[in-house]
């Protein structure tokens, strides 16, 4: 993942109201990212989002 990727990642978790999580990009052949363990205002989630960082799901651990 570049630092362009994660600087575009950590807005879209700021405009769902998270922070911090392991971000990591899928090698497979989809391309999407996905943050483990994000905390946010309720409570603590894996996020995934497409290869244009739009919000594809959002499940709480």
């Amino acid at each position: 993942m570049t630092p362009a990727e994660a600087e575009k990642i950590k807005a879209v978790l700021e405009g769902l109201g998270c922070t911090g999580g392991k971000m990591e990009k899928e090698t497979e052949a989809s391309s999407y990212f996905e943050v483990d363990d994000a905390k946010c205002r309720d409570g603590q989630y894996d996020i995934k989002l497409d290869k244009d960082f739009k919000l594809i799901a959002m499940i709480r651990d």
